[in-house]
């Protein structure tokens, strides 16, 4: 304490800063810190050795754990007055401080000076120096002294010192004449004399004495089973074992000693039979109030009254004797006897607690304890390190409360319980602190009542309990306390625990005792605000307590109250993240590898793949904790499976299980991208023959181009590579995996037969690390290959189907082969499970995984080209992540009725094998406000659940038309639809797992232009009818799939027949066939589809309307006369059906479909066409004889033909009167001669070919005749029989 009070008058109390680190006072008057310069600073300021040794003696040694290099030993602070009188005369450090750099708070509390710069000088200076060699303060430190101006002490100040000196000599004589007499006067030290003298603080150390001392008492004689039946005058002896155990719950004592060994009261280490001793007294201490002679007592109440029955051995008692003067305890001379004792206990002590430089043992025990963590907590480093951020502080620091306080916030099922329990063993493992861990799950404390479970129901109740929490830190002071799920409590309870957050003190209500937390490391978990991070797709930093202020339990709506939030806040926050599949397979094969028994009568040998058959059955609700349990139920599976087996002569059995293999799809071989700078792997690897395809990577700065060239599906890194750089393997893969953090990460190592195995401590994104060694590179190498396939695959099939909500199903069988029973995985297979909320908004949308293929669409392709590169981005959106570019967020399918947009969505999503949710505008839609809008959210967070997956939204057009400026009514509604697909579309899903849209329209010119643009739908895909090829195709599949033979001719014509019908009209016309063959019982023939066709494409003949012999005639000559143009003007031109039966609201018509090659309108073509058009009103005028006989059936005629004949005269300038001019632009705002121009050219075109087909037909009117009279005779002919006529 001396040292302490010499150095903070030194500083004058100013802080006292090491960079960035605030240094307390206890730390910089260590020996081994500041200590030793104030030292020489003294020395030096007194220059009066006589003088120097009457106040302080010491010895300076070289030691290189120490801050300067000089560490002070044997120091003995003779007269603390006379020092600080000194330094207060020199001004403390004021000749050094030109040495220190000024630190300017931002507060004045937070001012002071850091040394940091004077101690690089200082130990520069002095390395080089021997181990333990002494300094001569005379002769090694002229250089500092050098830097320095010595202050001069005045005349009169050392008068006064030697004068102050010699009275004091005189009076420690008389003080120790008295002592001495008085002490002979006493004799020996008496509890019961002693003991109530004594004020209540003092009075605590024997009291707690007697508690453990009665609980020793009571665990060694069984027959004594109460504390109120042992005798009153029972003696209790009282050793070093039960003082150190009384000590650890005594925390001013505790202190003392953590100020003797530079360390935190947490930190102070004794026998592990202290510990024992501790928890005997949990055990022994009944909990509960008794009643004594009429009054209610508790069993700690009832053992400190034997306080003066204990009896101390010599040692303890010479303690006591030095340390209780004048009826009081002082604990600093208590404290120095202590340490003094000779006792082997003591000597083992002392051992246990003296080492070098505190800070730097516990910065390496933090190291080590962070390694340990990370070995056994999977998939959570970034936690575990500020854990051990955490950990570390409480070592360097004290706080005012408990030694530290976590929350762990997070998904449930991540390891923040077990990275509790771990905690506790890895302290004790290298701290050997022994603390106990407890855990208090907070949802039985959901009553107001419950806090009396906590901290006791109260004295004033019959039979009451002592507190839960408080009994047992009372008994084990050091304690991990976690409060699993602390939201769940009720809030009366989370208040009752602040006065344990703020001061580390908490009374038992029932016990009246006051217990100390301040060793305690208090952990409270929260599920709260999971809503918010399962939000955070870009991992932005959040505030965990602002989270926690703002985030309310879904069971009561209740939130956590600000002021505890508060408390919380002066711990540490730890936030646990999701496991991956990869963490998910390495705690699997943790499960499946760990050793059994040597005792176990049953054992299996497992295959290396069955961690990922495991969790393949457990997919899609695969949690840690069911792991260990699903590994049970298989091994008891298996055991069931063999009961039939069984005899009694068994008494060894082994199992070993094999695995069937799921048939394999054919994929791409694997890409593996090599670091590694060594010349020799590159000519191995060269060597071996592998299915994978291997690119290497010489230098660690060309990486990143290399992944961009190769796109590996995995990364394998030498680690002597990455230590050749000089830079950190983490670092490395924290840059990788800001890259692209979805590829897996090998590393490995080339190693020499007799290099001792060090154990590779890899970060946990890093999959494994491999050992090679030259001598046997080709085995080992191709090892490593498959275990980075069988890694690749797992993770890629586990990854797709817990998206998909698909589960392993299997069946398991036994059968036994000499002495050993062979269990066989079988007959797998991979189902889907639907989740039951799903099914709730299954009449908006379906979820479904289509099984339709890209192949299986016919046509279409160009669309079908353009998909398959979309197929290879959404099964690996990391390829294009190397690039840091995104998978495209959608495509528009346009096109007419009927031509597979649909069907191409759907095999699209079968061709990825992606989550299809398949939705129309109409399902979306809903008559109030704000509907469609819900109804869109809701489609698109479903989605996010399953992604990436595929929406395909039908008819779009309907809910996503152009928006209006009216905010009114319908407008205002159509306009959010519109606005509400626009902001999910422009969704936050990160592009690791994206949402790729289709929609399907047939009017893409009546979409909002935003709708449009490249981010939302980044092309539009036409789907056009069917090409010659794709019927045919049509044609062929419907033959092999009802084996119908249609021979080379047949299939031709029914090819030709079907140009310009859709798909959907292709699958009308086999629907139709079958139907009528079924119902006719007879089998299907090519004549069958042709009729079919003819009746799907025209319609049957109509019953209602009978056409009597003249109507007859008339509409034979008419359709007659289309019928001889069309084949004489335009020969090229297909005529696939010809009828004067009255179908589809038309008397009679020609079907013509337009030739294969594409010719553009000239002018001569067009006058050709419109003769056609009119040749059927000119041959009713023929046939009649007079123009007055010409019926009114051309009306359609003559409406085409004058569109024909405005469209090329207004628009395409093909007549020489009207000239090269867009009549409608020129005459829209106002008329002129030009529009009567075009008006009348218009008309004489009409005329003209009137006229042109009238001379024509005439001509060849015994052909006109012909036809005529074949078609009212046959009423309808097909392109064979038209072709027929010609010849």
């Amino acid at each position: 304490m001396s040292q302490l009070n010499i150095t903070r008058t030194a500083f004058n109390n100013a802080n006292i800063y090491c960079g960035d680190i605030l240094i307390s006072d206890t730390k910089i008057s260590q020996p081994d810190m500041f200590l030793p310069i104030l030292l020489l600073l003294i020395e030096k300021v007194l220059a009066d050795k006589t003088l120097l040794d009457k106040m302080v003696t010491f010895e300076l040694i070289f030691n290189q754990n120490s801050l300067f290099y000089i560490e002070a030993k044997n120091v003995n602070i003779k007269n603390v007055e006379a020092i600080t009188h000194l330094l207060k005369e020199m001004k403390g450090v004021e000749c050094i401080l030109h040495l220190f750099d000024i630190v300017d708070g931002n507060d004045a509390q937070n001012k002071g000076y850091d040394f940091n710069r004077m101690a690089e000088y200082v130990r520069g200076k002095l390395s080089g120096s021997e181990k333990n060699q002494v300094f001569d303060s005379n002769i090694h430190f002229e250089f500092l002294f050098n830097h320095i101006t010595i202050p001069s002490l005045s005349t009169t100040f050392i008068d006064k010192q030697n004068e102050y000196f010699l009275s004091s000599v005189i009076a420690d004589a008389i003080e120790a004449s008295k002592v001495k007499s008085e002490t002979y006067a006493k004799g020996s030290f008496s509890i019961t004399e002693a003991y109530p003298k004594l004020n209540g603080v003092d009075k605590k150390i024997f009291q707690e004495l007697a508690v453990l001392a009665c609980a020793s008492y009571l665990s060694d004689n069984l027959k004594v089973t109460n504390i109120a039946d042992m005798e009153k005058d029972v003696t209790l002896p009282v050793d070093e074992l039960l003082l150190f155990s009384a000590i650890v719950n005594h925390s001013v004592i505790l202190d003392k000693i953590a100020d003797y060994f530079n360390c935190q009261s947490y930190q102070v280490v004794f026998d592990k039979e202290v510990y024992a001793l501790r928890e005997k007294l949990q055990l022994t201490a009944t909990t509960r109030s008794f009643d004594v002679n009429g009054t209610t007592t508790t069993w700690f109440m009832c053992a400190k009254k034997y306080a003066v029955n204990l009896q101390f051995n010599t040692s303890i008692t010479a303690c006591f004797a030095a340390s209780i003067q004048n009826d009081s305890f002082n604990i600093d001379d208590f404290v120095t006897s202590l340490v003094e004792l000779q006792s082997p206990r003591m000597k083992a002590f002392l051992e246990m607690n003296q080492h070098g430089n505190n800070t730097i043992k516990t910065a390496i025990a933090s190291s080590k304890i962070q390694q340990a963590l990370n070995d056994k907590v999977i998939g959570q480093e970034a936690a575990v390190t500020k854990l051990c951020q955490g950990y570390l502080t409480s070592c360097i620091e004290s706080s005012n409360g408990p030694r530290l306080i976590y929350t762990f916030a997070g998904p449930s099922g991540v390891g923040k319980t077990y990275l509790a329990s771990q905690l506790q063993s890895q302290v004790n493992e290298f701290e050997k602190t022994g603390y106990a861990f407890n855990t208090f799950n907070m949802e039985q404390y959901s009553d107001e009542r419950d806090a009396m479970k906590l901290f006791g129901s109260g004295i004033q109740y019959v039979d009451s309990s002592l507190g839960m929490l408080t009994v047992a830190v009372r008994s084990q002071p050091r304690q991990v306390l976690l409060f699993d799920e602390i939201e769940k409590a009720h809030s009366t309870v989370i208040q009752s625990l602040l006065s344990v957050l703020d001061s580390a003190k908490a009374k038992d209500q029932t016990s009246q005792e006051e217990v100390d937390f301040s060793q305690c490391v208090i952990i409270f978990t929260t599920n709260l605000g999971q809503d918010v991070l399962q939000n955070n797709p870009q991992n932005a930093e959040l505030s965990i307590f602002e989270l926690l202020r703002q985030s309310e339990n879904p069971s009561n709506k209740t939130k956590l109250s600000p002021e505890f939030v508060n408390r919380l806040a002066k711990g540490f926050p730890i936030l646990f993240s999701e496991l991956k599949v990869n963490h998910l397979i390495r705690l699997a094969e943790v499960e499946v590898n760990k050793l059994e028994s040597s005792t176990a009568q049953i054992s299996y040998d497992w295959p290396q793949e069955f961690a990922s058959l495991m969790l393949k059955s457990m997919s899609p609700d695969i949690s840690v904790r069911a792991l260990k349990s699903c590994f049970a139920k298989h091994k008891s599976m298996i055991l069931t499976k063999a009961i039939p087996y069984f005899s009694d002569d068994n008494k060894q059995i082994k199992f070993k299980v094999s695995i069937e293999q799921l048939e394999k799809s054919n994929d791409k071989p694997v890409q593996l991208l090599l670091l590694d700078d060594d010349s020799k792997v590159f000519e191995l690897v060269k060597e071996q023959q592998s299915a994978c395809n291997i690119s290497l990577c010489t230098d660690l700065a060309g990486l990143r181009h290399a992944i961009e060239s190769s796109h590996p599906d995995a990364l394998l890194i030498d680690v002597d590579t990455i230590n050749n750089h000089d830079i950190q393997l983490v670092d490395v893969i924290s840059g990788l995996y800001a890259l692209n953090s979805k590829t897996p990460i090998f590393t490995y190592q080339l190693v020499k037969l007799d290099d001792e195995q060090i154990e590779q401590h890899s970060a946990h994104e890093v999959r494994e690390h491999f050992r090679l060694n030259l001598s046997d590179f080709s085995v080992l190498f191709s090892n490593m290959l498959n275990r980075v396939n069988y890694y690749l695959s797992t993770e890629n099939n586990i990854f797709n189907m817990t998206r998909r909500n698909q589960q392993l199903q299997y069946q398991c069988e036994v059968t036994q082969v000499g002495d050993i029973f062979q269990a066989n995985y079988k007959r797998l297979s991979v189902n889907q499970l639907v989740q039951s909320n799903d099914l709730k908004e299954g009449e908006l949308f379906k979820h479904s995984l289509p099984n339709f293929k890209l192949d299986d669409v016919i046509g279409l392709e160009r669309a079908k080209k353009r998909l398959v590169d979309v197929v290879n981005w959404l099964k690996l959106p990391e390829k294009l992540a190397n690039f840091g570019v995104k998978v495209p967020s959608g495509f528009l399918f346009a096109g007419p009725p009927g031509t597979g947009k649909t069907f191409l969505a759907k095999a699209l999503a079968g061709e990825s094998g992606l989550p299809f949710f398949s939705v129309s505008s109409s399902e979306l839609s809903e008559s109030h406000s704000g509907g469609t809008t819900q109804n869109i959210k809701k489609l698109f967070a479903t989605a996010r659940k399953y992604a990436p997956s595929i929406i395909f939204i039908d008819e779009i057009d309907a809910i996503a038309g152009q928006r209006s400026r009216s905010t009114q009514g319908a407008d205002r509604d159509r306009n959010l639809t519109v606005n509400a697909l626009l902001t999910e579309m422009d969704g936050f899903t990160p592009q690791s797992d994206p949402i790729f849209i289709i929609a399907a329209t047939n009017h893409p010119q009546l979409l909002d232009s935003a709708i449009l643009r490249p981010g939302r739908f980044d092309e539009t895909i036409f789907c056009d009818l069917p090409n010659v090829n794709a019927r045919k195709e049509f044609f062929a599949r419907f033959s092999d799939k009802h084996q119908i033979v249609f021979s080379e001719q047949e299939l031709k014509q029914l090819t030709s027949s079907s140009q310009g019908m859709s798909s959907a009209e292709i699958e009308q016309v086999f629907r139709e066939a079958i139907y009528q063959a079924v119902g006719e019982n007879k089998a299907l023939t090519s004549e069958d589809i042709k009729q079919t066709m003819l009746r799907v494409s025209y319609g049957l003949p109509s019953e209602h309307i009978i056409l009597s012999a003249q109507e007859k005639q008339r509409t034979a000559y008419h359709e007659a006369g289309h019928l001889l143009l069309t084949k004489m003007l335009f020969p090229k031109q297909p005529i696939d059906f010809v009828t004067i039966e009255p179908r589809n609201n038309a008397l009679g018509f020609v079907s013509t479909r337009a030739a294969n090659e594409y010719e553009s309108l000239s002018s001569i073509r067009v006058k050709h066409r419109l003769e056609v058009l009119l040749a059927g009103r000119v041959a009713e005028k023929i046939y009649t004889g007079s123009v007055d006989e010409i019926s009114s059936g051309a009306t359609s005629d003559i409406e085409k033909a004058t569109k024909l004949a405005m469209h090329v005269i207004y628009e395409g300038g093909l007549d020489a009167a009207v000239g090269p001019v867009n009549v409608g632009l020129l005459t829209k705002f106002e008329e002129s001669d030009l529009l009567l121009k075009a008006q009348t050219a218009v008309r004489q075109w009409l005329l003209d070919a009137e006229a042109s087909a009238e001379a024509r037909l005439i001509e060849h009117r015994d052909q006109l005749d012909h036809i005529a009279n074949t078609l009212v005779d046959k009423e309808s002919l097909i392109s064979d029989e038209i072709e027929a006529l010609f010849l």
